[in-house]
């Protein structure tokens, strides 16, 4: 809002914003907000001037608190893999990463941006693993969720980077058949 002073910050335990765990009026543009227990809130801003008149609340935002921090489940590519691919050689990737519970959905997400929610090339749902025929020279960067219902919980902490470089063709012949061992 042009002429904002102040902004006033609700967050709730529910999207429709009637059980307000907190309410603050931050003169900045960050509020630092600790929740009582993990799970799932929604938070809005609304623009407040000199005078303390508040403007409309913007669309409120989803935030989903884990009760700790994850962990790094991805197995393979490695970090920062770099894999070659000779000029009309189809290239297949191998995806991997720690199954959890039996059953479990999972979305692999491949990327040409660090937020992987942009840029996405690649998204599919499987079991722990997934190979990949369709990517081509340059930089992506994927991680994968856990899928439960309608929730989503991310298995690393930073999604990986992977690049794919053109690579001349291999030189070496290998003989079809050998005439006499030993020379």
């Amino acid at each position: 809002m042009s002429g904002a002073t102040s902004y006033l910050v609700q967050v709730s335990k529910d999207s429709s914003y009637r059980s307000v765990t907190t309410s603050k009026t931050q003169t900045g543009t960050e509020l630092v907000f600790q929740a009582k227990e993990s799970g799932d809130y929604s938070w809005r801003v609304a623009a407040k001037d000199a005078e303390g008149r508040v403007g409309a609340f913007a669309g409120g935002r989803k935030l989903h608190l884990l009760s700790s921090p994850p962990s790094d489940q991805l197995l393979e590519p490695i970090p920062n893999a770099v894999i070659g691919q000779a000029a009309g050689e189809p290239l297949r990737i191998s995806f991997r990463w720690n199954a959890e519970a039996a059953g479990r959905q999972y979305r692999l997400v491949i990327s040409r941006s660090q937020d992987l929610e942009k840029d996405r090339v690649a998204v599919t749902s499987q079991t722990n693993q997934q190979e990949v025929a369709t990517l081509k020279p340059g930089t992506y960067f994927w991680g994968v969720y856990a899928v439960q219902e309608d929730e989503s919980r991310p298995l690393f902490t930073h999604p990986r980077a992977l690049q794919i470089k053109r690579v001349a063709a291999s030189m070496l012949k290998a003989p079809k058949k050998v005439h006499q061992w030993g020379e």
